[in-house]
């Protein structure tokens, strides 16, 4: 599972960054966002360390959590080792 997962405010975007155990190298990411807004389940690049969250409401809290899909299941969820949750919480914005 990824490890040491951060997220930051910027603009309407949250910046996720993480580590990889030796294990996970490689294999497909996940990104899970709470609220779901658009897209509950994002796919990020394998063996990627960040990834960037748009389209966020200002004021709204929003917690991430990043998995690597540990096994593929034929018609059923796939296998996923999530990372903790981590929660930002969007300042308002101004024009």
């Amino acid at each position: 599972r990824p490890r040491h997962l951060t997220a930051r405010a910027a603009g309407r975007t949250a910046v996720l960054a993480w580590t990889l155990p030796e294990a996970a190298r490689d294999l497909p990411l996940l990104v899970r966002q709470q609220p779901a807004g658009t897209a509950a389940v994002q796919s990020a690049t394998a063996n990627s360390r960040s990834f960037t969250v748009p389209g966020l409401k200002p004021k709204v809290r929003y917690c991430f959590k990043v998995g690597a899909v540990v096994r593929l299941r034929q018609g059923k969820a796939p296998d996923v080792a999530w990372s903790p949750a981590v929660c930002v919480h969007k300042p308002r914005t101004t024009p």
